[in-house]
């Protein structure tokens, strides 16, 4: 009976150690809205030989939502090229804007009919992965 106890107490301890270990090679990274919650969770492990510096994803803030018009749409550092198209609920897409070496873009709404939108943003940033990011935003009427 206390070699089971053993064994299973050594297992235990492997298992935690495997886990406390894979913890350091991970980190988490968080959206903010423009209110301050928290409104997204990256997670991301590094894999054997990948190099530790690794950039964390750039973060998108898209405000305000609801709007009757503008919707600013910004990022936590400059990129190369930030596009941002908005589609309605029928899938038709009715904005496509982009910038190149900024950190925000404004698009209007003000010209479009009241209710739900898609915002598809596409962030492509040298020595990054590109990224999308979809938010949907409400536009009320005046």
């Amino acid at each position: 009976m206390k070699t089971i106890l053993f064994a299973i107490a050594i297992l235990l301890t492997t298992a935690i150690d495997s886990v406390a270990q894979q913890n350091e090679n991970c980190k988490i990274y968080y959206n903010y809205d423009a209110a301050g919650q928290r409104v997204k969770r990256y997670h991301h492990c590094l894999v054997e030989g990948e190099d530790e510096s690794v950039a964390p994803p750039i973060l998108v803030n898209l405000f305000p939502n609801p709007t009757n018009g503008p919707v600013n749409v910004m990022t936590n550092e400059l990129v190369d090229v930030l596009t941002v198209r908005v589609f309605d609920m029928e899938g038709h897409e009715i904005v496509l804007e982009d910038c190149h070496d900024c950190n925000s873009l404004t698009i209007d709404l003000s010209g479009q009919l009241t209710g739900t939108y898609v915002v598809n943003v596409n962030i492509v940033k040298q020595g990054y992965t590109d990224q999308q990011q979809s938010f949907t935003v409400i536009r009320y009427a005046d």
